[in-house]
Protein backbone atom coordinates (compact mmCIF):
# COMPACT_ATOMS: atom_id res chain seq x y z
CA UNK A 1 0.00 0.00 0.00
CA UNK A 2 1.22 3.68 -0.91
CA UNK A 3 1.02 5.95 1.98
CA UNK A 4 -0.21 9.46 1.02
CA UNK A 5 3.00 10.98 2.49
CA UNK A 6 5.41 8.65 0.03
CA UNK A 7 7.17 10.56 -2.36
CA UNK A 8 6.29 10.00 -5.60
CA UNK A 9 7.92 9.51 -9.17
CA UNK A 10 7.63 11.45 -12.45
CA UNK A 11 9.02 9.36 -14.42
CA UNK A 12 9.44 5.18 -15.16
CA UNK A 13 11.12 3.39 -17.74
CA UNK A 14 9.85 0.34 -18.65
CA UNK A 15 12.61 -2.26 -19.83
CA UNK A 16 11.64 -5.34 -18.78
CA UNK A 17 10.81 -8.36 -18.54
CA UNK A 18 12.04 -9.80 -21.85
CA UNK A 19 9.21 -9.68 -24.14
CA UNK A 20 11.02 -10.55 -27.32
CA UNK A 21 8.95 -13.55 -28.69
CA UNK A 22 5.24 -14.09 -29.72
CA UNK A 23 5.00 -16.44 -26.01
CA UNK A 24 6.05 -13.55 -23.69
CA UNK A 25 5.28 -10.10 -26.05
CA UNK A 26 2.84 -9.08 -23.36
CA UNK A 27 4.89 -9.20 -20.44
CA UNK A 28 5.22 -5.84 -19.83
CA UNK A 29 1.68 -5.14 -20.05
CA UNK A 30 0.90 -5.17 -15.65
CA UNK A 31 3.91 -2.48 -15.44
CA UNK A 32 1.41 0.58 -15.61
CA UNK A 33 -1.16 -0.61 -13.64
CA UNK A 34 1.70 -1.73 -11.14
CA UNK A 35 3.19 1.83 -10.80
CA UNK A 36 -0.01 3.79 -11.27
CA UNK A 37 -0.04 4.45 -7.31
CA UNK A 38 3.90 5.45 -7.17
CA UNK A 39 3.21 8.05 -9.89
CA UNK A 40 2.85 12.26 -9.15
CA UNK A 41 -0.01 13.67 -10.58
CA UNK A 42 1.76 15.08 -13.47
CA UNK A 43 4.37 11.87 -15.01
CA UNK A 44 5.82 10.49 -18.19
CA UNK A 45 5.66 6.80 -18.21
CA UNK A 46 8.42 5.52 -21.48
CA UNK A 47 7.61 2.03 -22.70
CA UNK A 48 11.19 0.52 -24.52
CA UNK A 49 11.31 -1.46 -27.38
CA UNK A 50 7.96 0.26 -29.27
CA UNK A 51 8.75 -0.86 -32.14
CA UNK A 52 8.22 -4.75 -31.33
CA UNK A 53 4.15 -5.88 -31.69
CA UNK A 54 3.79 -6.52 -28.40
CA UNK A 55 5.03 -3.21 -26.85
CA UNK A 56 3.01 -1.39 -29.77
CA UNK A 57 -0.37 -2.67 -28.07
CA UNK A 58 0.36 -2.70 -24.74
CA UNK A 59 1.07 1.66 -25.29
CA UNK A 60 -1.80 1.57 -27.11
CA UNK A 61 -4.20 0.11 -24.35
CA UNK A 62 -2.24 1.65 -21.84
CA UNK A 63 -3.20 4.58 -23.67
CA UNK A 64 -7.12 3.89 -23.93
CA UNK A 65 -7.49 2.27 -20.11
CA UNK A 66 -5.72 5.49 -18.55
CA UNK A 67 -6.90 8.25 -20.98
CA UNK A 68 -3.30 9.35 -21.16
CA UNK A 69 -1.45 10.74 -24.41
CA UNK A 70 0.54 9.22 -25.96
CA UNK A 71 3.68 9.72 -28.18
CA UNK A 72 6.26 7.54 -29.90
CA UNK A 73 9.79 8.40 -29.76
CA UNK A 74 12.66 6.83 -32.03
Amino acid sequence: KVLDSSPKCDIALVDGPAAYNQDIMYSRYPAFEFMKPYMADSFTFFLDDINRTGEDQILEKWAKISGLDKTRLS
